[in-house]
């Protein structure tokens, strides 16, 4: 209850339940893709120029469709470019951002990238910071800028999941 009640209180109704989810690791990747398949949202095919744009900044090993999987390299401004990419897709409904803390990316950093790309979008965001070094004021300073961010990837599906049924 207190889940969707961030969720409500923060961001829009998703339009649809078209969700894209950005990682930058594999295995909770699939676990918001399966928590979010599980639940009745649609981990939605991206449009070939939505791959083709990722594509083109992200390395090779880096999976471009969804969920886009950025691997552990990942920047803060690979997340800011491919979370304003999935944003802009007419397939989306709304994004799902994990972020598992590696040892090069500052999690203090993707937030300002996460909350500098959300900037004027319609769409619904929500967060799952995994780790501890940072997380704890990246976590703040996003829903102190109205974008929740829960603990685990199942948690932010479900809550995502009761709204778009909401909106829908």
């Amino acid at each position: 209850l207190f889940d969707v009640a961030m969720l409500l209180s923060n961001q829009p109704v998703p339009r649809g339940k078209r969700t894209a989810i950005l990682t930058n690791a594999g295995g909770p990747g699939i676990m918001a893709s399966d928590a979010c398949e599980s639940r009745g949202l649609v981990v939605s095919p991206l449009a070939e120029s939505t791959q083709a744009e990722l594509a083109r900044f992200l390395p090779p090993e880096a999976s471009v469709r969804n969920p886009v999987d950025m691997i552990a390299s990942a920047t803060a401004d690979s997340y800011g470019r491919a979370l304003r990419i999935l944003l802009a897709d007419p397939a989306v409904d709304s994004v799902v951002v994990v972020f598992v803390t590696p040892i090069v990316t500052e999690a203090e950093h993707v937030a300002d990238a996460i909350l500098s790309a959300s900037e004027g979008t319609g769409k619904t965001i929500v967060t799952c910071f995994m780790g501890r070094h940072g997380v704890n004021a990246a976590v703040s300073s996003l829903r102190e800028k109205r974008i929740p961010s829960y603990a685990f990837p199942e948690s932010a599906a479900a809550a995502l999941a009761r709204v778009s049924s909401y909106g829908t």
